[in-house]
């Protein structure tokens, strides 16, 4: 029976058949090429949604351009470092802790669920360069009302994480949603010292 691959805009619509799917098919590059191809392309729309003021402030270079484009790749290079280290970090973490409890769990298929997940990160930048555009490039009322979607999708996430664990790992309930919970906490803690409103 040949197995069927999980698919990233079927996390979204039909997550419990994803999570089954990456338990017995784990797949890692494709889905992260996709992943950080998709952050790439939304820091550059956002880079050059943003007003000039919101980037500069009050220091105006002599070639705006060349200043732009040193704070995309500023910006492309460290989204694109925390994109992968995240799930590599969640994994490392709970694999560690999955073979505590005595679970037979493989750390590709945690590293592969998180990549998974981080489809909910990209959504949660449409969102943001959505508002962006609406706001005229400048995010003083962004993140008020980008604040009820986040925080929305970082619930939604917390879920899927202990749903996964479940499945992937065979883990109780309660230990699923213990970690789910370290997660959550963890991921919004996380999101506070990089200054950002993705989780």
């Amino acid at each position: 029976m040949e197995k069927k691959s999980p698919s990233l805009v079927g996390m979204i619509f039909s997550p419990n058949n994803q999570l089954t799917a990456i338990k017995s098919y784990p797949l890692i590059l494709n889905p992260l090429l996709i992943i950080v191809f998709l952050n790439i392309l939304l820091v550059v729309l956002t880079t050059f949604s943003l007003d000039n003021t919101v980037i500069f402030q009050d220091k105006v270079p002599n070639d705006m351009f060349m200043a732009k484009m040193f704070f995309l790749y500023g910006a492309i290079i460290s989204s694109t470092i925390v994109i992968i280290i995240k799930p590599l970090g969640y994994s490392a973490l709970f694999s560690t802790a999955s073979k505590v409890i005595k679970l037979n769990v493989k750390f590709k298929q945690l590293f592969s669920m998180f990549i998974y997940i981080s489809i909910f990160d990209v959504l949660v930048m449409v969102l943001n360069l959505i508002q962006l555009q609406y706001n005229g490039g400048l995010p003083e009322q962004i993140f008020l009302p980008s604040a009820l979607g986040f925080f929305i999708i970082a619930i939604w996430k917390m879920i899927l994480v202990a749903w996964g664990l479940k499945i992937i790992t065979n883990m109780s309930k309660t230990t699923s949603w213990l970690l789910a919970s370290v997660y959550f906490v963890s991921s919004l803690l996380l999101n506070i010292m990089l200054g950002s409103i993705s989780i």
